[in-house]
């Protein structure tokens, strides 16, 4: 979470380039999470990329779970780790 972080704050791009990918492909840059045309804020952590991430990770870490992008306790985890990472990043600037 903390390299996710590090790269959508400071714009270093990786993050950017996997959005971009996304919206050329599938019209919105994070599918099943985002709507097209869906804003997800001024923001660059989020509770959406995070949700996305998030997402993404635990089909890797539990293959054999079943889990929608948008389960509620995802989205509830996803919005207490943008809260925490964004005060923190707070800080350091």
């Amino acid at each position: 979470m903390v390299e996710f972080a590090e790269d959508v704050h400071n714009d270093i791009g990786i993050w950017k380039s996997l959005e971009q990918y996304n919206f050329e492909f599938f019209g919105t840059k994070l599918p099943l999470t985002l709507q097209p045309n869906e804003d997800m804020g001024n923001h660059p952590i989020n509770k959406y990329r995070i949700q996305h991430l998030l997402w993404v990770q635990y089909q890797l870490i539990e293959p054999q779970l079943i889990l929608s992008p948008a389960h509620q306790d995802l989205a509830f985890l996803s919005e207490i780790i943008s809260d925490f990472l964004n005060e923190r990043f707070k800080i350091c600037h």
